[in-house]
């Protein structure tokens, strides 16, 4: 066959093809030659081959498959046209032959050998286009004479079987394809498509395929929920051969929602699944966002089969989320793959069968109960007695469950819910639990509408955890709910009474014969439903007192229980058994008080009602004894008043003493009258001692605050009650004063009274009255008041503070009545300008008044303190007893000339600016602030202010103006002043001062005009200095001889406008050579220092050629160091530091050594008085380099003028 190829399961790829070109020939025979070994694998070759041969052998070549098997072959050559000139030797692939006798063509069969040389020859091409290794067969040909032959024909048969590998994989894909209807078909037909040019082919081949991999049956869940708990799915797989033959297992769910779950279980390299060294790799290869593979906890393991077989079991643990939504079926599908990837017959199984789905994740409330603290249960609402009563103030436990919806046994964890309790609307939170469990604990009741039905129904507030769910719905429906009635009225229990000649009287405070046993009735009320029980307690002074303190101790209390009718509502009275009360002594109590309950468990206290233990709260005290008389001692009284006034608002106390040989705790009444006994309530109050309550009717205008009780005597008590007077009291302008009156009452009747007692008289003060502490200027510049007097300017702001007392007692408040107010007003020209604040706890007030941006029609005005929003009838009395001034004008200054012409600051002479008197008249008519007058100033040097200059003073006042006439307000300030430059700086010509005034007046007004900042006083700097120096000298004669006096005459001159002297001397400056040959210099005076130390020379101002005249000795050879030495550190004499200073010096003198004692020659004089020349030369050069460029040494002229001074 030629150009053969092979398409298995037509799926368009080649699997197995033998082309026909590059000479590769017909599959199984070949019949094409190549001229050249080269060609092979480039040229197609052809049927014959021309040759030239002689005796050197010369080669054609075909080429066979190596995998083929040669059997026979053929080959025919033909001579030339003249014959085969010799016989040609023929050799194939190593077997040689001859054409022997043939003349024109000859032609031979290959035989054994020649086939079996070809079959033994290696490969010699490999064929990379087909995957094949070729035979390369040589065809040599020879003959002893040069001819000309053609291989005309040529061909070899040879068999060849091939296997072809590769194909499993495209017909497993086919066969899955064709089988993934359910059922699958029983039979498939693999297409094999064969194409050829020509000829034919055999194939053959075998497909194995069945129980070759065995997946068995599995069981999968049935629904799967979102509830935390792992789903687990075990799959069995075993191969046929081998299980190491088991690639991959996998597991996959189909969703009729779209997704797919996939798992993955691959073997380890070893193929024993884990059994040895190489664990086997689990992984999730779809599905993860919705059914997460728990890869720690799934698992591989080995188990025999009940029939023989060893099955790889995969344990699939897996999560499903909260975000898949519900899901009507999944097909899961367990697969065995070997290592191409093929599987057969796939095990299936459902999820989602019968009625249920295959994922569910949506809630609905499975149960929900209500029971109330003592654990009854509230929620039945098929009892009777439904809905039920709970008190207000008792917690109700509402717990219930949650359950995927339909769902027997399936809850979700408690992070993935929220119920909520919805209480009639208002929705509350609860606790999760597990299993789907929910709770909370109501202690909120108290909080609702008193009286009311409450509802209480759970809500699912959250399905799934938040943020990360999808489609998760509450499917509950209508919700379960409950009814219960809060009950917040507690039972009333009535005052506990006891049985008289006059009916029933309450038994509190009653005095009770001891030979009678003591009866006691209550009364209850229930407007809700009655308890079951009502407790009497008791404790008789003498008889249960068990530790005889005196204490009724709950401990010690006796008890009596009688039934009640339970359940029903209204009045019910009960009748308790007598107690004996014979065996206690005089005077000795009996404490009574009740207890009990409704049927939600309110008590009788909680109402209010029935008492407790210990006297003070007992329900009814009675006194066993003989009654004796009350009478009311005449000395007893008091009433705190002050200056015989009674403050409205303010806390006082009556005081009374009661003689009551029972005790005033048998009283029923005690009554005040602050005015007497008179026809209306007006200043009556009542204290009932037996239960300690103290009132008063509403229009009494009084109100008591507490009242307390002390011994004075067995039988004496005195009462002290605290009261205030109303606001609203009457009290009239002159009105008379009042006179309180007492009544005391027991049994109904009126034991003991007086009338009218005068010492207490009194009177109403609700008066209020500001007085004011201090006013605070708070605009700057801020001003410090005087005496009662603020003086400020036009806009300022200024704060009044003070305090409140009472008009008429000059008391203190000490109950700040509400809204209680002081305002501040000031007559302002004709404008009322007014403030107003509260009070501190302190009943001080800070008032801040603004003042308007206007001058006044009277600078001085008063500040007038009134008290408003008095309560009731009260009022107050205006203070003005402060004011302010309002000074509108700037104070100007006056630097008069004409009465001072000295200190005016006109011209100052610049050395004497540290003593300047200055003197300044003020003119304001309010008048400046107390004290010196403050002033600044600084130099100014063209025109501008030196840095470090400014400075500052103060002017004392030596003459006050008279502010009561309108033309003498001036004020006059005096005082001398240091103007020395703070810097230290030298006074230059063109230098000034700026001179101002920074006081202000008593309002604070700065000054204006001439002398304020702005427009300073600058007075003249006159330059006044003394300059006197040195200006020449003149020295006679300038070569003197040994020992000779020289006069040197100095001339002087002061250039500056102040006189003055100088302190000079002339001195020798000496070098000597000690016996050591050390040098050293000594200062020597001249003649006339020497006789006249520290000489002055008195320079006046202006003076130039002042002539000052020094004799010196000569007593050196050779040009002296001859300075003039002055004061320089001005301490009137010259010292150390003068002469190291010391820069004048005297030149132009040489003195002339004394001639030699032995005639020389006439040279050698001359070399002599040459050399001195040269010595006095340089003399005269270094003396003056040392004096410097400015001195000059120059000679009296005859024609000069000057003024000479003998020294």
């Amino acid at each position: 066959a030629s150009d053969v190829e092979i398409d298995f399961a037509d799926d368009g790829n080649l699997d197995w093809s033998f082309p026909n070109e590059l000479s590769r020939g017909h599959y199984a025979w070949q019949t094409k030659l190549l001229g050249s070994q080269s060609d092979i694998g480039y040229l197609d070759g052809s049927k014959s081959v021309v040759m030239q041969i002689d005796s050197t052998p010369s080669s054609a070549f075909a080429i066979v498959p190596s995998s083929g098997s040669v059997n026979d072959g053929i080959i025919s050559i033909v001579s030339d046209s003249d014959g085969f000139e010799s016989p040609v030797d023929i050799s194939i692939a190593g077997a040689s032959f001859s054409t022997g006798s043939a003349s024109h063509r000859f032609t031979s069969e290959m035989n054994q050998y020649q086939t079996a040389a070809i079959n033994s020859l290696t490969p010699g091409w490999a064929d990379t286009a087909t995957d094949r290794d070729w035979r390369v067969v040589e065809f040599s040909l020879s003959s002893s004479q040069a001819q000309t032959v053609t291989i005309t024909g040529l061909a070899i048969g040879y068999t060849m079987f091939e296997n072809v590998s590769g194909i499993s994989v495209p017909i497993a894909d086919y066969h899955d394809t064709m089988t993934q209807d359910d059922p699958a078909p029983v039979e498939i037909a693999i297409p094999v498509t064969i194409s050829s040019s020509t000829g034919s082919i055999s194939i053959a081949g075998e497909l194995v395929y069945d129980y070759i991999m065995t997946n068995r049956e599995f069981q999968v869940p049935n629904t799967l929920y979102p509830d935390g708990v792992i789903n687990e799915i075990e799959t069995a797989h075993h191969h046929l051969n081998d299980n190491s033959l088991l690639h991959a297992i996998e597991l996959t769910g189909s969703a009729s929602d779209g997704q797919i779950i996939a798992f993955r279980a691959e073997n380890g390299n070893d193929g024993l699944w884990g059994q040895g060294t190489d664990p086997v790799t689990i992984t999730q290869t779809s599905g993860s966002s919705v059914a997460p593979l728990n890869i720690s906890q799934s698992s591989v393991e080995i188990i025999t089969h009940s029939d023989g077989y060893d099955d790889v079991v995969v344990n699939w643990m897996f999560d499903v989320n909260w975000n898949w939504d519900d899901v009507e079926s999944i097909r899961w599908v367990s697969t065995a793959l070997d290592e191409y990837g093929e599987f057969v017959w796939p095990s299936v199984s459902f999820s989602g069968e019968g009625n249920s789905k295959a994922v569910e994740n949506d809630l609905q409330i499975e149960s929900f109960e209500v029971r109330d603290e003592y654990g009854r249960l509230l929620s039945n609402p098929f009892s009777t007695f439904y809905p039920y009563p709970v008190k207000s103030s008792n917690d109700i436990n509402v717990s219930g469950t949650v359950r995927f919806q339909d769902a027997s046994d399936a809850r979700p964890q408690s992070t993935d819910f929220l119920v909520g309790l919805n209480m009639s609307g208002a929705l509350y939170s609860m606790t999760m639990g597990q299993n789907g469990s929910f709770e909370t604990t109501v202690d909120w009741l108290i909080s609702t509408s008193l009286g009311s039905e409450v509802t209480l129904s759970p809500l699912i507030l959250t399905v799934g955890p938040s943020g990360s769910t999808v489609g998760a719905v509450d499917t509950s429906g209508t919700p379960p709910q409950t009814t219960v009635i809060i009950d917040s009225s507690a039972p009333v229990a009535g005052p506990l009474q006891v049985n008289t000649p006059s009916g029933l009287q309450d038994a509190h405070g009653k005095v009770w014969d001891p030979t009678v046993p003591l009866s006691v009735y209550v009364t209850i009320d229930e407007s809700e439903a009655r308890g079951e029980s009502i407790t009497l307690k008791y404790w008789r002074g003498t008889s249960d007192d068990a530790n005889a303190d005196g204490i009724a101790d709950e401990t010690e209390y006796l008890s009596q229980t009688l039934p009640l009718s339970s359940g029903m509502t209204g009045q019910q009275q009960v009748n308790f058994i007598g107690i004996d009360v014979s065996a206690q002594d005089f005077n000795s109590p009996v404490h009574m008080y009740v207890e009990g309950t409704d049927w939600a468990g309110l008590t009788y206290q909680e109402g209010g009602t029935g008492g407790s233990a210990g006297a003070s709260n007992s329900w009814a005290s009675v006194i066993v004894a003989t009654d004796e008389p009350t009478s009311i001692p005449a000395s007893g009284y008091s009433l705190n008043t002050e200056l015989g006034y009674l403050m409205a608002g303010h806390r006082h106390t009556f005081s009374m003493q009661i003689d009551e040989p029972n005790g005033v705790g048998t009283l029923d009444n005690v009554t005040i009258m602050l005015c007497g006994d008179g026809p209306t309530n007006v200043g009556k109050m009542s204290y009932d001692p037996s239960r300690g309550v103290l009132w008063a009717a509403p229009d009494s205008m009084v109100t008591p605050l507490s009242v307390q009780s002390q011994s004075v005597t067995s039988v004496v008590t005195e009462l002290s009650i605290d009261f205030k007077i109303s606001w609203d009291y009457v009290w009239e302008e002159g009105q008379s004063s009042c006179k309180p009156s007492v009544s005391i009452l027991d049994d109904l009747n009126t034991v003991a009274y007086q009338n009218n007692i005068g010492e207490l008289s009194w009177q109403l003060d609700n008066q209020f009255l500001a007085i004011p502490d201090s006013m605070t200027d708070l605009t700057s510049p801020m001003m410090d008041q005087v005496e009662n007097q603020l003086f400020l300017r036009q806009g300022d702001e200024f704060i009044v503070t003070g305090s409140l007392l009472y008009a008429g007692s000059g008391m203190p408040i000490n109950s700040i009545p509400d809204n209680l107010r002081v305002e501040a007003s000031v007559i302002y020209g004709s404008q009322e300008i007014s403030s107003d604040t509260e009070l501190a706890e302190d009943s001080t007030f800070s008032i801040i008044v603004t003042l308007p941006d206007r001058v006044p029609l009277d600078p001085t005005m008063a500040v007038s303190l009134t008290v408003i929003n008095v309560p009731g009838l009260g009022g107050s009395t205006a203070n003005s007893e402060y004011s302010i001034v309002v000074d509108s004008r700037s104070p100007t200054a006056l630097f008069d000339q004409l009465k001072y012409p000295e200190s005016s600051l006109t011209i100052i002479e610049s050395d004497m600016v540290d003593d300047v008197q200055v003197t300044v008249t003020m003119n304001d008519q309010i008048g400046m602030q107390d004290g010196p007058l403050q002033v600044s100033w600084v130099y100014m040097r063209q025109n501008s202010p030196v840095t470090g200059t400014e400075d500052s003073g103060e002017l004392l006042l030596i003459l006050e103006g008279d502010r009561s006439s309108s033309s003498e307000w001036s004020d006059v300030y005096q005082s001398r002043i240091d103007l020395t430059p703070a810097n230290g700086m030298l006074i230059e010509a063109g230098d000034s001062i700026s001179f101002w005034i920074t006081s202000t007046d008593k309002a604070g007004n700065e000054v204006s005009g001439l002398g304020s900042e702005s427009v300073p006083r600058a007075p003249a700097l006159r330059i006044m200095e003394f300059l006197g120096e040195y200006v020449r000298s003149v020295s006679s004669p300038s070569a003197p001889l040994m020992n000779e006096i020289v006069t040197i005459e100095t001339f002087w001159e002061n250039t500056g406008k102040r006189g003055g002297t100088l302190v000079v001397g002339l001195y020798e400056l000496i070098y000597e050579v000690d016996e050591n040959g050390q040098s050293s210099e000594r200062w020597k005076e001249s003649l006339t220092t020497a006789q006249t130390p520290n000489l002055e020379i008195s320079l006046e101002a202006e003076s130039t050629s002042v002539r000052v005249t020094f004799r010196w000795e000569a007593t050196s050879p050779g040009q002296p160091n001859l300075y003039i030495v002055t004061d320089i550190d001005g301490d009137g004499a010259i010292g150390e530091a003068d002469f190291n200073a010391a820069d004048i010096a005297i030149g132009g003198v040489s003195v002339v050594p004394p001639p030699p004692t032995d005639e020389g020659s006439s040279d050698s004089a001359i070399m002599m008085i040459g050399a001195i020349a040269l010595i006095a030369v340089a003399a005269i050069g270094f003396l003056m380099s040392r004096r410097g460029n400015d001195d000059d040494v120059y000679y009296d002229d005859d024609d000069y003028e000057y003024e000479e001074e003998e020294y």
